[in-house]
């Protein structure tokens, strides 16, 4: 289940109940919309106001490990396990674009502020840029030495900083020749 809680009081306000499975990630799509993601292989829409489930989005064969809004919530984009990459119609629940490409588990993704780039990062050690708007890889990135388990883009779209299990955190300039920075090391898996 996923809950929504009062910041101020940390009071719990609506519990979300309807997955089948563990919830990885949840977002607000609108004021009054959040969506969740879990290891039952949906997505769900929810009403905030009710805290009942409004939509299913069916269509990943294994765990959806993280989700972004795009267009103000009319969309939403997910990653999965099963090693795709899921564009979605947030008022139909139906999948408009599918992209695929990473070799293994799809672990986080981020999309740019002006939503037109698309991060990905993966146990194959490789992260992802994608245009979205034309749906194609743009650019695979490989400069960790194990599965990178996060990432994310600057707000204006020029860097970007991942996490792996092999204990670095690594910042890289897009469309730079020059090799990802370590920036940070850790006794465990970043993330």
């Amino acid at each position: 289940s996923a809950g929504l809680f009062d910041v101020g009081s940390c009071e719990e306000k609506l519990k979300l109940e309807g997955h089948d499975g563990e919830v990885l990630d949840a977002i607000f799509l609108l004021p009054t919309v959040a969506m969740t993601c879990s290891s039952d292989m949906t997505l769900k829409t929810w009403d905030l106001n009710t805290g009942h489930e409004l939509l299913t989005f069916r269509g990943h064969t294994s765990t959806v490990s993280a989700c972004r809004r795009l267009l103000q919530g009319r969309q939403a984009v997910s990653s999965s396990y099963d090693k795709t990459i899921k564009l979605w119609d947030c008022a139909t629940a139906e999948c408009v674009l599918t992209l695929t490409g990473h070799l293994h588990v799809i672990y986080g993704l981020d999309v740019s502020r002006k939503e037109d780039r698309l991060l990905t990062c993966s146990s194959d050690n490789f992260v992802k840029i994608w245009d979205l708007d034309e749906g194609v890889e743009l650019q695979t990135l490989q400069f960790h030495d194990a599965a990178v388990i996060c990432c994310a883009l600057d707000p204006r779209g020029e860097w970007v900083v991942t996490g792996s299990t092999d204990h670095t955190v690594r910042l890289y300039e897009i469309g730079s020749e020059t090799p990802a920075v370590v920036v940070g090391r850790h006794d465990e898996a970043v993330c």
